[in-house]
């Protein structure tokens, strides 16, 4: 009886998919659905969503749209193109909340110092820890949505050859003046995470 209440137990923590084989659509799903892998930190009026981005998602993120379900052959080859480091999206969105006219003006005047801030500075106020070791961008894109989304997008991405530590991604978002910008993620984590399907 022990023994089927941990099984149990396991499969609510982790959803049911704990290393089993997804198709795309649902391993994008299980990362996006997950609290352990997209994080949401409100502070300051601003809103920051920060997914936990590994190679095979990256891969189903760009191709999956374009693929059958059983066409997973050009997936895995840009996964493994991908292989040996992991990526962070942050969405930076704000709280929404009544404005003047005057208000709006110094929104859009200020817009330009945004983007050049997000476009090259931010790069070097996020820092990923693995345990004790501090890794800095490997790569790094900035999308301004041009208010046609609630928010904006940064992407990033460590070198880091095996997910085999916790890892915390840390974002001093100096624009909007929130320092330590946090987002954890244990070893436990990553080790249960799902799989790309094997058919």
């Amino acid at each position: 009886m022990q023994k089927v209440i941990k099984i149990l137990l396991c499969l609510s923590l982790f959803g049911c998919t704990t290393n089993s084989d997804l198709k795309p659509n649902k391993y994008v799903a299980f990362m996006e659905d997950n609290d352990k892998t997209r994080q949401t930190i409100e502070t300051g009026g601003s809103i920051y969503s920060i997914q936990l981005a590994t190679p095979d998602y990256m891969a189903c993120r760009e191709l999956s749209e374009e693929l059958e379900e059983s066409d997973l052959a050009p997936i895995r080859s840009r996964a493994k193109e991908l292989e040996g480091y992991v990526f962070f999206i942050i969405n930076i969105g704000q709280r929404k909340e009544e404005s003047s006219v005057i208000e709006d003006i110094q929104k859009k005047h200020k817009a330009g110092e945004m983007i050049m801030y997000y476009q090259s500075a931010a790069a070097n106020d996020i820092i990923l820890y693995c345990d004790d070791t501090q890794v800095y961008p490997a790569t790094y894109h900035y999308e301004d949505n041009y208010g046609l989304a609630p928010y904006n997008t940064i992407i990033t991405g460590f070198k880091v050859p095996k997910l085999e530590s916790d890892l915390k991604l840390v974002f001093n978002d100096r624009y909007n003046n929130n320092l330590f910008i946090q987002a954890s993620y244990s070893k436990n984590t990553l080790e249960n995470l799902p799989t790309l399907g094997t058919k």
